[in-house]
């Protein structure tokens, strides 16, 4: 990922609705994407490996994040060292998770520093992400409340608040079906 992969503020010809800017959170690398360590792998994927699986899938979500039509940027949530590092390199925001209190904690913080006209928040574990479907995703929301589930339903992997309103996450269980 490098500097040019971003691009200025961009709104989509079609509407009168302002590009998004997303808050991407992120654990500390030997915490984050728990879930990626399955029974059947638990001991067999070091967690040298494992950070540096984590990494790159985050990288990759925000690189082609930055390259999607309608987003205005991207800010990394997180207060790992070596992400902080190697976001701030690429050209990446990053903002300390503060008081790190977890995924809801994270965003509200995240939208109250920005203080922008549309806030989203993207998760950082798709490492299939292709611009042309953010945009695509960002197209069909319109100006509303929105979000976009993941394969089974019932979690989030992309929420959108309306313009000029709070981004307002619930993320936990039940999350997909209450988020708008």
């Amino acid at each position: 990922m490098s500097a040019d992969d971003h691009q200025p503020s961009r709104r989509f010809p079609q509407q009168d609705c302002p590009a998004v800017h997303l808050i991407v959170p992120i654990k500390p690398l030997h915490r984050a994407k728990s879930r990626l360590l399955g029974a059947a792998d638990a001991g067999a994927r070091s967690p040298v490996a494992h950070a540096e699986l984590v990494a790159a899938v985050a990288l990759d979500t925000v690189a082609a994040a930055r390259r999607a039509e309608g987003v205005a940027g991207v800010v990394v949530i997180t207060s790992d060292p070596r992400l902080t590092a190697e976001f701030t390199a690429a050209g990446v925001d990053v903002i300390p998770d503060s008081p790190a209190a977890g995924l809801n904690a994270a965003l509200r913080h995240g939208d109250a520093e920005l203080r922008v006209a549309r806030i989203g928040a993207l998760q950082a574990d798709l490492p299939a992400l292709q611009p042309d479907d953010l945009a695509a995703a960002l197209r069909a929301a319109g100006a509303d409340r929105s979000f976009c589930p993941d394969r089974h339903g019932t979690g989030t992997t992309l929420l959108l608040a309306e313009p000029g309103r709070p981004l307002a996450p619930r993320f936990g269980p039940g999350w997909a079906c209450s988020s708008v």
